[in-house]
């Protein structure tokens, strides 16, 4: 084959590759906020099916980008430490060289539990274990209770337990078994 014509086939096979792809941007705010607080480091994880998650983070703008899509039927979710996981609420469906823009998110934080541990004379208690607890089933279907979270009394005998996810939960404070 011809040098040259190489040359000239090659960019007019990337330029046809390229242009048959789509892609998804968008943006992940703080819910509930006035001037739209972006979210920086949000992790978005994007799937079509079962294959690997193809993964973007958040700028300091909170902005996301997947680019090179291939047409195809999405899914779309966001994590970010201290907020409530959030999941595009449909597919998204790219079609050949589509832009689909202004995806926007808008996470609601986690809820956390703040409390604090006295013995029976008042005194704050220091280094004891305290977990939040949900009602769950186990195999046979009885009702039993699992551990979502736990954290350690400081010396002031407070605790706090972070990224809870809604619901209802029973709490227990015991000593530590070490």
């Amino acid at each position: 084959m011809n040098p040259v014509a190489l040359v000239l086939i090659l960019p007019l096979i990337a330029l046809q590759a390229s242009a048959g792809t789509g892609s998804i941007d968008g943006v992940v705010v703080k819910a509930g906020t006035v001037l739209q607080q972006p979210l920086e480091n949000a992790r978005l994880e994007l799937t079509d099916g079962p294959g690997t998650p193809v993964v973007a983070r958040t700028d300091s703008g909170g902005t996301f980008l997947f680019s090179g899509l291939a047409p195809g039927r999405y899914r779309l979710s966001v994590t970010r430490d201290g907020f409530l996981r959030q999941e595009y609420p449909k597919p998204i469906v790219v079609a050949r060289g589509e832009q689909i823009r202004e995806i926007v998110f808008r996470l609601d934080p986690a809820p956390t539990v703040t409390g604090w541990v006295q013995d029976e004379y008042g005194e704050a208690t220091a280094n004891v274990l305290v977990e939040a607890l949900r009602r769950s089933y186990d195999a046979r279907g009885n009702p039993t209770l699992t551990v979502a979270a736990s954290a350690i009394t400081d010396d002031r005998g407070e605790y706090r337990i972070f990224w809870l996810d809604p619901g209802e939960y029973f709490f227990y404070a015991g000593a530590r078994n070490w």
